[in-house]
């Protein structure tokens, strides 16, 4: 397995060094390396944790039926794919929700026809907080609107009343979920067409009580500032994957995809237990992330024999020797994040979403 991999980089890396391959070609090349031969063969291929570490069996799990009318699928940086860190992948492994990776040329085939099918993409959402976003429960009502009309029912009872699962009786929205750095994140929305829908989440959204009954209103986007306030009013948020992720080259106020994907299932009225349960699930990566870095968990959401830390510290050891020398970093468009893997584009600091408050800031 690990000779199928070195293979697979070194032709990688004799593609991203040709002048003559274009682009495309090379980011298609990149994509398919990360989810066919990158870091994650050797781990969990579910959680993408170490196999003596994996907590599949410890996630909170949402039988898709629950979801409905509603879905959530995932759009991830191919850096993202692989990386135990990573809470898109979170979106399968808890909601069932498929993972679509940019520049992989299937991946992007099958998205366009998620965008050109369901009402030629006006039932398609992206999880958004830019700058022409729309606010979710208004795209959520239109979808209601469209299917009572679409039924013959007319727009009598489309619209009123709380956005919750199932509103309107039909109506269904796949939202989508971007997974990537702030910088790369806006680099892949040029990917998707203007006339799908950018979607914010409120602010509200992302406090655990929040009730979607009692927050039917959806106010303007605050206006652009050079200091977004988020969901508390102040400057700074602390998301939960802080412990294990760096933020760089973007504003305060940022939350992990997975995080933002809870705060959207608060607004379409799931119960608080099945949030919290899906929040215990980013802490349990969390914890299980550091011990692999042989730092102990920072939420205590399970607990490891002493053995165990020793193995991830011993295996973190063997990784790092096997990293020094003169192959380390060389070739590709940058690092790639944990594993320094080359790409067409510089390394990952860690993949977040930025919280709706972000809204009013250009991107």
């Amino acid at each position: 397995m690990e000779e199928r991999r070195i293979r697979a980089k070194a032709a990688l890396d004799a593609i991203v060094r040709d002048p003559t391959v274009p682009a495309e070609e090379k980011h298609h090349a990149a994509a398919t390396y990360h989810v066919t031969a990158g870091r994650h063969i050797h781990n969990c291929r579910d959680c993408w944790l170490m196999r003596g570490l994996c907590v599949c069996d410890l996630l909170c799990k949402v039988p898709s039926a629950r979801l409905e009318p509603h879905g959530v699928v995932a759009y991830l940086h191919h850096f993202e794919w692989g990386r135990g860190s990573s809470t898109g992948n979170l979106i399968r492994a808890c909601l069932g929700g498929e993972l679509f990776v940019t520049g992989e040329r299937t991946h992007e085939r099958a998205l366009r026809e998620m965008f050109e099918g369901n009402d030629g993409g006006k039932n398609v959402a992206i999880l958004w907080p830019g700058e022409g976003s729309v606010d979710v429960r208004d795209v959520v009502r239109e979808a209601s609107r469209r299917s009572a009309e679409a039924l013959g029912a007319g727009e009598g009872n489309a619209g009123e009343g709380s956005v919750g699962v199932g509103v309107g009786g039909g109506g269904g929205v796949t939202f989508v979920a971007v997974d990537a750095t702030w910088n790369s994140a806006r680099k892949m929305m040029r990917r998707i067409p203007k006339h799908i829908t950018r979607a914010r989440i409120p602010p509200e959204a992302f406090d655990a009580d929040y009730d979607a009954s009692k927050h039917v209103a959806s106010p303007p986007p605050p206006p652009p500032s050079d200091a977004a306030t988020t969901k508390t009013g102040s400057t700074k948020t602390t998301s939960l994957l802080a412990p294990v992720r760096k933020y760089k080259n973007a504003p305060d106020g940022r939350c992990s995809t997975f995080e933002a994907v809870i705060a959207l299932m608060r607004v379409l009225g799931h119960d608080r237990e099945t949030c919290d349960g899906l929040l215990r699930a980013v802490k349990t990566k969390v914890d299980a992330v550091l011990v692999q870095k042989s730092v102990p968990g920072a939420y205590g959401t399970f607990s490891v024999e002493e053995d165990v830390y020793e193995a991830a510290a011993a295996a973190r050891r063997a990784r790092e020797a096997m990293a020094v020398g003169p192959a380390r970093g060389d070739g590709g468009g940058g690092g790639g994040g944990e594993g320094g893997d080359p790409g067409v584009e510089g390394g990952v600091e860690g993949g977040c979403w930025m919280t709706a408050a972000m809204a009013g800031l250009k991107t």
